[in-house]
This record gives C-alpha cells, structure tokens and sequence, in this order.
C-alpha cells in the first residue's frame, strides 16, 4: 500500500496522482485531515509500504504533513519525495527528491523506483 502525504491546498494534485497509481495497481490512501479520525490516518500510515511526500510551500508549513513526515522517519517507511512547487523539505535531499511543475504526473523513472518497493496488487 501507499501513503501520500499531502496539505489540504495540494490535494486535488494528491487526488491526480493517486488516481495514476490505481491505475497502475496499487493500493493508495490520501492524508486528507478534513474530517478524518487521526487514529485512521496513522494506521494507514502504518500498513504503508511506500510513503510518497508532496512537498510544496503549503506543506512546509503544515503540522501534519510534518507530522506525518517524522513518524514515517521513525517507522523508517521508504519515502519517495516529490516537489510540486519548487519547495525541498531540508530533511528529504538525501532520498533523491523529484521536482515536476505544471501539474505533471512524475516521470517513469520515479514509478519504477516507486516499484521496485511496491508491487501492484493486479
């Protein structure tokens, strides 16, 4: 399963995304606070295999997207960090961050890493 980490301002770009890798096959849960029971989200984040982070300025400054973000560090989850806007998170540099512009699904390359953790579930 996979777990993308999101502020609420970038979730129609989390939905777009989301919606590619059920295509591809996986298993995705959102992180979409709006009226969702904590406990929920983190057990999601819990079972998830890969944890793909949009990093955006919105993010940045999110207590629960950073939130998030230090529990999937100390769950050591595989993170796959993807910019939206430009934005790095300081702490994620060294896991080979993706930066896409213009509303672009990220390249193949970032799927086949994504897959070599990740199997589909066709």
């Amino acid at each position: 399963m996979i777990h993308v980490t999101t502020s609420f301002q970038d979730l129609a770009y989390a939905i777009k995304l989301r919606r590619q890798l059920i295509q591809r096959g996986h298993e995705v849960h959102l992180s979409d606070y709006y009226g969702k029971d904590l406990t929920k989200i983190h057990q999601q984040l819990h079972r998830a295999a890969v944890i793909i982070v949009l990093m955006s300025e919105p993010a940045y400054e999110s207590i629960w997207v950073l939130g998030e973000l230090e529990l999937a560090l100390r769950q050591q989850k595989v993170i796959f960090p993807l910019s939206i806007d430009g934005t790095m998170f300081p702490r994620l540099t060294q896991y080979d961050p993706e930066s896409i512009s213009a509303w672009r699904l990220p390249s193949l390359r970032f799927f086949q890493r994504l897959e070599q953790w990740v199997q589909p579930a066709l």
